[in-house]
């Protein structure tokens, strides 16, 4: 078995932190009764976000004369996609969205509907970016494509130092990376994390297929053979739906790990200098975490802080658990970032990629 990275002990100061955060937050569950899962509380929103995108889809289907409208509703779609996985299968996959197995397990299913996979994600997102936030060659998330430069361990090419100019381009087309090169490579991977998978099920590489080709189906072969739309028009409307899917999936990952305060951390032999919920506070930030709306679309991601140290609780609990961690970190002069709108994250993201892309860092 190949080394993994180890986290380091917690020194005597952090362990008091740790026990007093988890025993704060404990005691907000006890004293107001409440499971660390969503319970029912989620159904009702669940319900209301797949409705949409019924009505969003049938949008698409009654206006293929109307252009402009058949444009409107792709993009629609791909705005919705992102409050529908992240409300319903981000907290199925961490089997907070019910306390009840089944209804976690057809939650988690909602990737299907975008076409990727259940399986996959959740490899990439808790084995890899959970059990290794932001530590290089082992996040899944932050090890993308060397045309963007993120922290001292890549090296710098020329081309970085305009990287903070063409980026929101290539984030646009987040989702077409994922859907046709990410997912397929996966399919061939074995190295997730703190997970090695020798041979991945065939009904799991047959579902994201299948996942796949009912999606093209729907926003593709759909409106071309039985709406009679024009190639070159469905072509277009599958491109603004990933244009907006793209950009506002890469609002959310951005905003979170990837700006000039969150650290990426360099380990020695394979031993990480901190201590695991330490990296989490060092690693990840929150953003926006008063503004109501968002932490309904985001489904909570905004308090990211509370998810990675607490990702047995569900985000509707975030709101609470947030000052929580705030009072007690600020207690023990802990590090805690947070951005106080979705606007300044940005701003911090493209702040990193102008600074990692114009200068090497010694």
């Amino acid at each position: 078995m190949s080394a993994k990275p180890k986290y380091a002990n917690a020194n005597n100061e952090e362990k008091i932190f740790i026990e007093t955060l988890r025993k704060n937050v404990n005691q907000y569950f006890k004293i107001h009764q409440l499971p660390k899962h969503a319970g029912n509380k989620l159904l009702f929103r669940a319900l209301f976000l797949m409705v949409l995108l019924l009505i969003i889809r049938i949008l698409a289907l009654i206006s293929s004369e109307k252009i402009g409208l058949f444009y409107f509703s792709y993009v629609l779609t791909g705005i919705i996609a992102l409050p529908i996985i992240l409300n319903i299968g981000h907290d199925a996959v961490h089997n907070n969205f019910s306390g009840k197995p089944i209804v976690n397990k057809l939650g988690s299913g909602v990737f299907y509907l975008f076409g990727t996979s259940t399986y996959f994600w959740k490899l990439r997102h808790i084995h890899a970016h959970h059990a290794f936030t932001n530590v290089p060659g082992w996040d899944l998330d932050i090890s993308q494509s060397n045309i963007i430069r993120l922290h001292d361990q890549q090296a710098r090419k020329p081309f970085h130092r305009f990287q903070y100019l063409y980026m929101p381009f290539l984030f646009s087309v987040y989702t077409l990376n994922w859907f046709f090169y990410r997912d397929i490579k996966d399919i061939f991977g074995h190295k997730f994390g703190n997970k090695t998978i020798d041979k991945h099920a065939p009904a799991q590489i047959v579902l994201l297929i299948v996942s796949k080709l009912f999606f093209l189906f729907y926003m593709l072969v759909v409106p071309v053979v039985f709406q009679h739309v024009d190639l070159q028009v469905t072509l277009l409307a599958f491109l603004l739906f990933n244009l907006s899917a793209g950009l506002t999936v890469t609002l959310a990952l951005v905003s979170t790990h990837v700006g000039e305060n969150q650290e990426f951390v360099a380990m020695e032999n394979y031993n990480l200098p901190y201590s695991w919920e330490i990296h989490q506070l060092q690693t990840t930030a929150d953003f926006a975490t008063g503004n109501k709306f968002i932490t309904w679309f985001f489904g909570g991601f905004n308090h990211h802080v509370a998810h990675h140290i607490f990702p047995g609780i569900s985000h509707i609990h975030y709101e609470a658990v947030t000052p929580i961690i705030k009072q007690t970190t600020a207690a023990f002069g802990i590090t805690y970032h947070e951005s106080p709108t979705l606007l300044t994250a940005i701003r911090e993201h493209f702040t990193l990629l102008k600074i990692k892309g114009l200068k090497e860092e010694f």
